[in-house]
């Protein structure tokens, strides 16, 4: 059985693109709502999160992919998480960093270059 990833983001078009690119080597799990993505986060137990730091198109400043990360530590300290920055904030970025085993992408991101971290990633946690 493959493994388990959940993709986070609050564009639909780019969790479509994701999954297609990442469906045939993972069991690809999608949300752009901060509450179902902790739900399926709780429920699944994926070992690989890759999410944007802000879900809030109307409002970039809002980081609901940040307090995501921060519960989905608290709760499974091992999943192994990328994290997208759209807003050209780089400070939080690299404060997502800090928070655990991470890695960091601006947007917009190649499926080929978004294939390559997660790889690596989730034979960590084989």
């Amino acid at each position: 059985m493959n493994p388990k990833l959940l993709l986070v983001d609050d564009e639909e078009n780019i969790l479509k693109q994701m999954r297609y690119a990442l469906e045939a080597d993972y069991q690809v799990f999608t949300s752009s709502i901060e509450g179902e993505a902790l739900s399926i986060f709780e429920k699944e137990k994926p070992a690989v999160v890759t999410l944007d730091l802000s879900l809030n198109p109307n409002n970039p400043a809002d980081l609901g992919g940040m307090r995501l990360l921060e519960q989905f530590l608290s709760q499974e300290p091992s999943p192994r998480s990328s994290v997208v920055n759209r807003n050209n904030n780089h400070q939080n970025a690299f404060r997502a960093v800090l928070l655990g085993r991470l890695d960091y992408y601006a947007m917009p991101v190649r499926l080929q270059v978004l294939k390559l971290l997660i790889q690596p990633a989730q034979h960590l946690l084989d």
